[in-house]
């Protein structure tokens, strides 16, 4: 199983070994968490397991394992795992339900996406809708829950709502149930189609959209800050901090250094500039904060989903505190993908001719993105309003100034740090951040203009 599994990292390692280091049978359900240890590395899964002869019409075939003549299929695509918990029929003491859902019996379960690490199911019946969510690979701390939590109790509502969690005494979250969210699209879908209509003339840079995300992203922020939890509690950066970003962005700059068209000494002005930090606030991040981390919901709003952190680090790094400004960096990067993949898309291009135009500077593109984002920021500042030093350690004068010295050195660790991702994980789009690292060192990024 966990060499074939999605979720699991141990895909290419010769030797492993497997123990169950907790188990529980209940209703027919091996509630189980397993420790795997191999290449150095040791990390423990929840996988509640469900026995059959075969795989039921609609089980998603990826993630059924055979032993012998019998199958072992994941418990939360069935009715079954969502029933004990919502009645409370768990009969174990390890277990916790936190939270209540309002289903009969008559809901129905099916998957939600089959190719996410962990695993998703809608619940639904006529009258009601939920996402569930288990956590397959068990954090150290589970950040995402902590966080949606704290964002429920106090009315966040561009969040999708948390109802309940299945928590383990020892090892916490492992399922969460959340509101199911109808939406258009991603947080993406509203901009492209303004991009493309700007382009053909056919209406302006829709600045109220861009508003929105700003004010949305600032009311983000603002309740992610408790004085009175450490876990949410802002702090003030050191040089530590300081050395620690420098650290982590020149450690991927070295391997990719014969890619990554620049100077050195471009590359260390543009870092020198995360100075302008010292004895500031950092704070709990989303973390990958970004465009396709969102919904773009029916009724307008924009949904920020999955408060894991960033894919690539270690459970120590994403429990790292940081500015609140990177999370806007990272957003705005992400305006450069939804730029380049547009353009390929609309024009019927690749991905690398999408970017030499941008390179090239096409007037109406880089309006556009300026038009963009300057009014996102412009909100996200205004919405802070009085809190602005509380959640930044600026005052909102020295924020308006600064700001594009504050984001080039976030918006350049993204762009880095995007580089060794798609290097890794998805070659293909590789050119879209070595074009935006390429204007980012050369001064050429509208971000330069506001």
């Amino acid at each position: 199983m966990f060499r074939i599994a999605r979720w699991s990292s141990f895909h290419d390692v010769a030797k492993l070994e497997v123990y169950i280091e907790w188990m529980r049978r209940l209703k027919g359900m091996d509630f189980t968490v397993f420790r795997v240890e191999g290449d150095g590395k040791v990390e423990r899964y929840y996988v509640p397991l469900i026995s059959s002869n075969g795989i039921p019409e609609g089980y998603p075939r990826d993630r059924a394992y055979k032993l012998n003549s019998r199958y072992f299929l994941e418990a939360e695509y069935f009715k079954e795992y969502t029933w004990i918990i919502f009645q409370c029929e768990l009969d174990c003491d390890e277990l916790i339900v936190k939270g209540k859902l309002d289903l009969n019996d008559e809901f129905k379960v099916k998957p939600l996406n089959v190719s996410t690490t962990n695993c998703l199911s809608y619940i639904g019946s006529d009258t009601v809708s939920y996402v569930l969510k288990s956590y397959r690979k068990i954090p150290r701390v589970n950040i995402e829950a902590k966080m949606l939590w704290k964002l429920t109790r106090r009315g966040f509502r561009n969040i999708p709502r948390l109802y309940l969690q299945l928590i383990h005494r020892k090892y916490g979250p492992l399922s969460i149930y959340l509101e199911y969210v109808d939406s258009l699209g991603d947080g993406g879908y509203p901009f492209a189609g303004n991009f493309i209509n700007y382009l053909e003339g056919r209406e302006p840079v829709d600045v109220k959209l861009a508003r929105e995300l700003g004010k949305t992203t600032a009311y983000l922020h603002l309740n992610l800050v408790d004085h009175y939890d450490d876990f949410f509690k802002p702090e003030s950066i050191s040089s530590l901090d300081v050395g620690l970003w420098i650290k982590r962005i020149k450690g991927i700059y070295l391997k990719f250094r014969e890619t990554i068209p620049c100077s050195g000494d471009r590359l260390h002005s543009i870092l020198d500039l995360f100075e302008l930090y010292l004895d500031r606030i950092k704070a709990r991040t989303h973390q990958d904060y970004h465009l396709a981390q969102m919904l773009y919901a029916r009724d307008g709003r924009f949904v920020i989903l999955d408060f894991e952190g960033e894919p690539n680090r270690s459970d120590e790094e994403r429990l790292l505190k940081e500015p609140f400004l990177r999370d806007i960096a990272c957003l705005l990067r992400s305006f450069d993908y939804l730029i380049a993949f547009t353009l390929a898309f609309k024009n019927g291009i690749s991905l690398r001719d999408a970017c030499n135009i941008l390179l090239n500077k096409e007037k109406r593109i880089f309006n556009w993105y300026r038009e963009v984002s300057l009014n996102l920021l412009e909100s996200y500042i205004k919405t802070l309003g009085p809190k602005t030093e509380e959640a930044t350690g600026f005052d909102r004068g020295t924020l308006e100034d600064e700001i594009v010295q504050l984001l080039a050195p976030w918006m350049l660790e993204k762009a880095i740090y995007e580089l060794k991702y798609e290097h890794d994980y998805r070659p293909e789009n590789i050119i879209v951040p070595l074009t935006g690292i390429k204007m980012l060192l050369e001064g050429t990024h509208p971000i330069y203009s506001l």
